[in-house]
């Protein structure tokens, strides 16, 4: 995977979400890698977005992060600028920190399909199917 990846999406047919289980050690991590690359999807799929472009995919990475990595960041403006950057440094080494700011007041707004506001995370619980 691109830069030591935990997960990416490869496509377009089928558009797939490819997970790396030797990069995730926890559920907490799989649902973070999981939600960051379906709002990729979505962006491809809804929004259009060609990620091959590099204020594309820099629109697409800072909405991911918004979303996963940095949802809880003390500093969220910086996680998500850090994040961004550098996951669009692994396409773009030479201009992604200036795409990564051409894009993010209006990138950082998007949170569809989530509601506006940070998105609420919530914590897996094991089921006890032992009673049937």
């Amino acid at each position: 995977a691109e830069g030591g990846a935990r997960a990416f999406i490869m496509g377009p047919h089928p558009l797939s979400v490819v997970v790396c289980s030797n990069r995730v050690s926890s559920r907490d991590e799989i649902e973070e890698v999981l939600v960051h690359e379906l709002v990729h999807v979505y962006d491809v799929k809804v929004q259009r977005l060609d990620l091959r472009l590099c204020e594309n995919l820099a629109y697409s990475e800072i909405r991911a992060a918004t979303q996963a990595e940095c949802s809880r960041a003390w500093l969220p403006s910086y996680c998500i600028q850090q994040k961004a950057s550098n996951a669009t440094s692994n396409i773009f080494p030479e201009q992604a920190r200036t795409c990564v700011q051409n894009v993010f007041a209006t990138a950082v707004n998007d949170t569809a399909p989530f509601p506006k506001g940070p998105r609420v995370r919530r914590r897996f619980t094991e089921v006890d199917h032992s009673e049937r």
